[in-house]
């Protein structure tokens, strides 16, 4: 009786494996590939080389490899099938993987590939009548994700690592391997197999670049796989992830949503809280380092320190950048085109230096300029010359430019500079927070009767498409009148 009830024992984790659509709820923590003959056992987890390691190790067992159409089933079925309790063995393997890389993995494969939040594919009516969007975007997919863990095969794919090892711990395993490091588990299943094999790439889908995710989205990934991170202490971080984040979001930024100004983002693009439903698109000397200052301090109650950082506001700006059209508060903030170069010329060519011999990077250029650090007189002579150097072409880029055909209309916010009131009264509503909207530039005014006639003609002739963007808030009337008073005041005080 004793040794029946042993053998019992010994089959209920593979007869339990037999069972169909019990796998998920009845496998135990100690549950994987076992193969007792060589020592070896294998955890085999969702979206972490698992189908490449089952693959292998179908080839190691059988000299040949694993086809599903032959079988007439997955390699995944196979390796149930052959699963057993990890603790009979001594070499016991787990592949580990950043919990923010493996969810996209599974959406881009999941979702994305195998189409499984497709109407036909959900089984379950409840669930199905319940689903609005099928098929959905990685942003629809984060929107609702409660809502599709309810799918099984959704919920086994997506599911924390820490709930698959129900409690055990990594130590139980000998070798834990980060799916970066596959050789290591390459060596090992040819020293414990005493084979030679390859390991083929399994997954068809397609790579989603990490950048690709809003800093809103990547914040919610990381709390929902909190408890995996913890797991994972001393392999993976939530800091490594966010530092990784960051650095390709910019890249893909760079890449993707280049307009025709230097460095710029394209039309439909700004800073963008889809928590709060707001957004804003920067631009260039439009109190653009004054409000992304205000919306760093909003979303970390902390002042932005750029020696902290290593790097200007507007970096983190552009890192937390993404589709103004996907919330319904949408901020734009304007300025008279001739104020704006002025303010461009005191802040970027007098007080930066964006013009000095050191600061110019591109060797051809500075071959070619005549004068260093010119004057406000010497700038406009040859503004079209000076417009080379990318960090001017930026600066002083026309806002259609910038905007690349976007209406003013498009925005639910159009503020002018003048009445930056309006705009802090709007985030304090947005982020339900009180905050100071400080001037952050130190450069000095530069008096707009300073321009002589002809170099106002100049600049207006140069923004003639940005007045007629900005009709309704600024004309070249009104700067014209504005510049006679401005002269005849100088003209008094002297």
């Amino acid at each position: 009786m004793n040794y029946l009830h042993r053998l019992l024992s010994s089959l209920k984790p593979s007869l339990r494996l037999w069972t169909k659509g019990a796998v998920d709820q009845e496998r135990t923590d100690s549950v994987g590939y076992v193969n007792s003959d060589v020592d070896f056992g294998f955890k085999f987890l969702p979206k972490s080389a698992s189908t490449t390691v089952l693959h292998a190790l179908y080839f190691l067992n059988h000299d040949r490899v694993f086809n599903s159409k032959d079988r007439g089933f997955g390699v995944h079925k196979w390796g149930r099938l052959n699963s057993g309790n990890l603790s009979d063995v001594s070499n016991r393997l787990i592949i580990i993987r950043d919990p923010v890389k493996r969810f996209l993995s599974g959406y881009s494969s999941r979702v994305g590939y195998h189409r499984e939040l497709s109407a036909g594919k959900i089984k379950n009516r409840s669930v199905r009548n319940r689903i609005k969007v099928f098929d959905p975007t990685l942003r629809q997919f984060i929107n609702e994700f409660k809502l599709y863990m309810e799918v099984p095969v959704i919920n086994h794919h997506f599911q924390p690592i820490s709930d698959h090892l129900a409690g055990t711990p990594l130590s139980f395993f000998s070798h834990v391997v980060k799916i970066e490091n596959l050789d290591i588990a390459h060596s090992l299943l040819q020293q414990a197999f005493g084979k030679d094999f390859d390991f083929a790439r399994e997954q068809r889908s397609k790579k989603i670049p990490l950048g690709t995710l809003t800093y809103q989205q990547l914040c919610k990934i990381t709390d929902f796989y909190s408890a995996d991170y913890q797991l994972l202490q001393g392999y993976y971080s939530k800091q490594d992830i966010f530092d990784e984040w960051e650095e390709d979001r910019l890249k893909l930024l760079s890449q993707t949503y280049k307009s025709s100004v230097s460095g710029g983002l394209s039309g439909l693009t700004g800073y963008v809280n889809e928590d709060v439903d707001f957004g804003f698109r920067f631009m260039p000397k439009s109190a653009s380092t004054s409000i992304l200052s205000a919306l760093y301090f909003l979303n970390h109650d902390r002042v932005f320190h750029p020696e902290e950082h290593g790097h200007e506001v507007h970096r983190w700006g552009r890192v937390h950048s993404g589709d103004l059209s996907n919330v319904n508060k949408r901020l734009i903030v304007i300025r008279d085109p001739v104020k704006r170069f002025l303010s461009g010329y005191s802040n970027r060519v007098g007080f930066l230096g964006g013009l000095s011999k050191v600061n110019i990077k591109n060797s051809s250029l500075l071959n070619k300029i005549e004068v260093y650090d010119p004057t406000l007189q010497q700038f406009i002579d040859e503004f079209k010359f000076y417009m080379q150097v990318p960090t001017i072409n930026h600066h002083f880029g026309l806002i259609t430019d910038h905007l690349a055909g976007t209406p003013l209309s498009f925005y639910s916010h159009v503020v002018k500079i003048e009445d930056l009131d309006i705009v802090h009264n709007l985030l304090q509503q947005a982020f339900g927070k009180d905050f100071d909207l400080t001037r952050e530039q130190s450069s000095k005014k530069i008096p707009l009767g300073t321009l002589t006639y002809q170099q106002l003609c100049k600049i207006t002739d140069l923004y003639s498409a940005d007045y007629q963007l900005l009709q309704g808030y600024y004309s070249k009337q009104d700067i014209f009148d504005e510049w006679e008073k401005s002269r005849e005041q100088s003209r008094v005080e002297k």
